[in-house]
């Protein structure tokens, strides 16, 4: 009975982990994303021309900067790639990996077996035209 009790503890220790890791990642992406995006808008384009571009490598460092200080899960691996990444129209396509050990892995001795989790975010930044009046 013991046993099956210890199991158990095991197997939801395990999910809530698994399920923390989940929605850290899927937050931490979103955030960073948006976050990158944002800091790398071409205000003087968007003074100019009314037009939203991003300056490219602005965007690709804040991304990796912002979501390492996002993440709050300092366990495991974690991947980012870079899909697309465009100024016109402004937009960025990045998926994440975290790869890590699961409590009832490190009892069960299965070491080569790492649960992974992934997401995908996509921010797009466009402007509808108007009319302006004469």
């Amino acid at each position: 009975m013991a046993l099956v009790l210890l199991g158990f503890t095991l197997f939801i220790a395990s999910s809530s982990y698994l399920f923390a890791a989940d929605t850290n990642e899927d937050r931490t992406l979103e955030q960073a994303a948006a976050s990158a995006m944002s800091q790398g808008i071409n205000m003087g384009q968007v003074r100019v021309d009314e037009e939203v571009t991003v300056n490219e490598d602005v965007v690709k460092e804040a991304l990796v900067r912002q979501y390492v200080e996002q993440s709050n899960l300092s366990d495991g691996e974690k991947q980012l790639h870079i899909y697309a990444l465009a100024s016109q129209p402004s937009m960025l396509a990045v998926e994440s990996y975290n790869t890590f050990d699961l409590p009832i892995r490190k009892y069960l001795k299965e070491e080569d077996e790492k649960a992974s989790v992934r997401q995908f975010a996509n921010i797009i930044f466009e402007a509808k035209k108007l009319k302006k009046p004469n």
